[in-house]
């Protein structure tokens, strides 16, 4: 996949932009508070239609405005041609459209244009709560696996409906209704969970070891609420637990639960990790994420990167860039000049406005 243009109307702080994006390296260039991050933050909105810095969508919407536009030309594989897919965006609905045909749901968007952002809130996955690693988890398998999705907003309503019950104080027989309709989709999301997170951890760890030179053994693992996969039992689970979930208003036990644990040298990271052992952690989850993406979806993810390697030390800045594929576009950000700047197209960012800098250095054959 590759971005070729970006048009953004009414966006964060920009009036209007037109930036061409042909080719594999480009650069943000500018002081903080410009834009930089504003137009990443537009790029990555292809994947599944979510922000990686907010959640409310008004954030989005120029001061002043009502409502936000962008287009893209995305050149999506050797053989598919150039796709146009085109977001509005009001206080009413957000409307997709692709090669002029409206999509009716976000699961038709998932998995066609995979993006992966490193960004300062990645940390995020270490730091904080369980909820932030099941929302990336999801995601990740989300894009690609559509039966996954169905099943995570399957789950997601029955429980919803489950807990407005309990708070209710319903009876068990109203319960017991959506407690069925949760135990397909619940036995879904994790065997899919146990699966693919091995699968990530492998990845994972390999990447980690690259980036520390073999000196720290990370680990990544699963750990589910319930330690068990089969339908039946989380009905059964459920039921036991009614009097305790009717004291509290809330469902107590199943995925939602569920965490990601992830250490380095056999101790939680979050806790002992250090500041370079975290960011490089978080960096392997990232490429994991990416390099999984790429061998499911026959798809090479965009790389996105904000102005989070100057956080790095030389040694882990240098494994960063070695760890990007020549075949993979990468666009960052940063208020200092990119190494190598000769490799890189410099779009220079002020005030919601940028400038393309003329480059004399020699363009990859796609550019063309």
């Amino acid at each position: 996949m590759e971005f070729r243009q970006l048009r953004l109307q009414q966006f964060r702080n920009f009036a209007f932009l037109e930036l061409d994006l042909k080719g594999k390296r480009h650069f943000l260039l500018g002081e903080n508070a410009q834009g930089k991050s504003n137009c990443l933050e537009a790029l990555s909105l292809v994947t599944a239609m979510r922000s990686f810095r907010v959640r409310d969508w008004k954030a989005l919407t120029q001061a002043g405005c009502s409502d936000w536009q962008a287009r893209y030309d995305i050149k999506n594989g050797d053989d598919h041609g150039i796709n146009c897919l085109e977001l509005a965006v009001n206080s009413a609905r957000k409307q997709i459209i692709l090669d002029g045909d409206p999509l009716p749901r976000l699961a038709d968007l998932l998995g066609r244009f995979p993006v992966v952002v490193f960004g300062s809130e990645d940390m995020q996955l270490l730091r904080c709560s369980p909820c932030e690693r099941r929302r990336w988890l999801d995601l990740t398998f989300s894009l690609m696996d559509p039966s996954y999705f169905s099943a995570l907003l399957a789950f997601g309503k029955a429980l919803s409906q489950r807990n407005r019950l309990l708070k209710n104080k319903a009876t068990d027989r109203e319960l017991e209704a959506f407690e069925q309709a949760m135990a397909t989709p619940a036995s879904k999301l994790v065997q899919t969970r146990i699966e693919r997170t091995e699968t990530l951890r492998k990845l994972a760890e390999e990447v980690y070891h690259l980036v520390a030179e073999g000196k720290e053994q990370p680990s990544l693992s699963y750990r589910p609420d319930c330690a068990f996969t089969e339908a039946d039992a989380f009905v059964e689970e459920w039921r036991k637990n009614r009097p305790g979930d009717r004291a509290i208003g809330s469902t107590r036990s199943g995925p939602h639960r569920d965490d990601l644990r992830i250490k380095v040298d056999d101790r939680p990271a979050r806790e002992y990790g250090s500041d370079g052992q975290q960011r490089a952690l978080v960096m392997a989850l990232r490429f994991a994420q990416a390099r999984l993406w790429e061998s499911v979806l026959n798809n090479t993810p965009v790389l996105l990167v904000d102005d989070v390697l100057g956080e790095l030390d030389p040694r882990r800045r240098e494994a960063f860039w070695q760890l990007c594929p020549d075949n993979c576009q990468v666009i960052a950000t940063g208020t200092e000049s990119p190494p190598n700047n000769e490799h890189w197209q410099v779009h220079h960012v002020k005030a919601g406005t940028i400038e393309t800098a003329q480059s004399t250095r020699s363009r990859h054959p796609s550019d063309h």
